[in-house]
């Protein structure tokens, strides 16, 4: 296969909520169809979809691009990282604009660092950064269907490189449709009602390289530029593995004889002494937990789980007996006889997984104690992200349609889920 000369640079997936309409491993199939090397993922003020989209992108032989297509008060541009410490300011930038730290756009990227590039089709973003005198790595980005020969004719008045992109939000063309769709579930109302200016172009889809190349023979310099941009972005984005976070109350001992420490004084707690059948079991769980460098893991969850009056550590943690002494679960994996190896063994390259639910009532005072304790800075809530079911698809897509209640309700109550 020919290798492209063109690299998408402006890239939605369906992590741009109720917009993109294409998943992102249908992104790196059709690059890869195409003969791309590169690829950029772009979602709107989000990175939700980047372990997912480095994990395809290697999959299908590509370089996988990080950036971010940030959209705040009436002004937008692509942010696209060069490194990690471009991933960094990306990630501050992200952060800025859901906590609404700035009046505008211009107050959030003014001092962007030389490690991102920031193409826009915004021309008033770009008097501003003009004003400003920070145009490094600065692009303007010409799109087919958008206003190009006015941009491009401003960017060169100014001296402003011009890059290609397509603005893709979905791969085949006559996806559109379902964008549209996408966009009235969002919008809460009916197909005929969508504001045009809610909807993208219809040719906005995952144009080949040559079909972008034809339409840029006046401006070969912005396909070029496309190319340089994603050379420039190629870095392997290491997370580095698994980062336990440090337990700070073990007085300057070693975090593993603090651990043994605790575990030797729960298990005086729940047995009252420690038979051989018990010390065999411990010494071969924490040899295991020690070898693995799970010690202070373990610790910081029976400091949390302490902490409140009634907890209940659940799964297959219950299958361990330093959980237990720790007060982390509350099943005797003695005399239950249950299999530690179904927890945590030394072939498992993951991290054990233990669950401890609360009383809903004392949530909030939990989160409070990690926050107080470990910081802000080094303490986070993780997102979760919920789809459509079967039976609230069928009613949010017929809802679109203008059906009335009673006759979504006479379909979706026979369904199962």
């Amino acid at each position: 296969m020919a290798m492209c000369q063109f690299v998408h640079l402006h890239v939605h997936s369906n992590y741009s909520f109720c917009r993109g309409a294409a998943t992102i491993r249908d992104l790196c199939a059709a690059a890869h169809r195409m003969g791309m090397t590169h690829l950029a993922l772009t979602d709107r003020n989000g990175l939700y979809g980047l372990g997912w989209f480095i994990e395809a992108a290697r999959e299908f032989g590509l370089r996988p691009l990080i950036g971010a297509h940030l959209c705040y008060e009436g002004n937008e541009c692509l942010l696209l990282a060069k490194n990690l410490a471009g991933y960094q300011y990306l990630c501050q930038a992200i952060t800025a604009i859901h906590e609404q730290r700035g009046r505008s756009l211009i107050d959030i990227v003014r001092d962007h660092c030389a490690d991102t590039f920031i193409l826009t089709q915004d021309s008033a973003l770009l008097q501003q950064l003009l004003a400003s005198h920070n145009l490094t790595n600065v692009f303007a980005e010409l799109i087919p269907y958008a206003n190009r020969e006015g941009l491009r004719h401003f960017a060169r008045e100014n001296a402003i490189p011009v890059v290609a992109t397509n603005a893709v939000y979905f791969v085949a063309k006559d996806d559109w449709r379902l964008h549209r769709l996408l966009r009235a579930i969002d919008l809460n109302t009916s197909l005929q009602r969508v504001p045009p200016d809610e909807l993208v172009d219809r040719d906005a889809w995952f144009t080949s390289g040559a079909d972008m190349i034809a339409r840029f023979s006046d401006c070969p310099e912005a396909i070029a530029n496309a190319l340089k941009i994603a050379r420039e972005c190629e870095f392997d984005l290491d997370f580095g593995g698994f980062v336990f976070p440090s337990f700070p109350d073990t007085d300057g001992e070693d975090i593993f004889a603090f651990l043994r420490k605790k575990v030797v004084a729960g298990i005086h707690k729940r047995y009252g002494e420690m038979t051989a059948v018990i010390q065999e079991r411990l010494d071969h769980e924490l040899d295991i937990i020690r070898d693995k460098g799970f010690a202070a893991y373990f610790l910081v969850l029976a400091d949390v789980a302490n902490k409140v009056k009634l907890t209940c550590g659940r799964g297959s943690a219950a299958a361990s007996i330093v959980s237990y002494a720790l007060g982390i679960t509350h099943v005797d994996p003695i005399r239950h006889h249950l299999f530690f190896e179904r927890f945590l063994n030394r072939g498992r390259q993951d991290p054990p997984d233990i669950d401890v639910d609360f009383a809903w009532d004392e949530r909030d005072s939990v989160l409070k104690y990690l926050f107080d304790k470990y910081g802000p800075e080094r303490t986070a809530m993780i997102s979760n992200h919920s789809t459509f079911k079967a039976r609230s698809a069928v009613r949010e897509i017929a809802k679109v349609y203008g059906l009335a209640d009673g006759e979504i309700n006479a379909v979706t109550k026979k369904m199962n889920s």
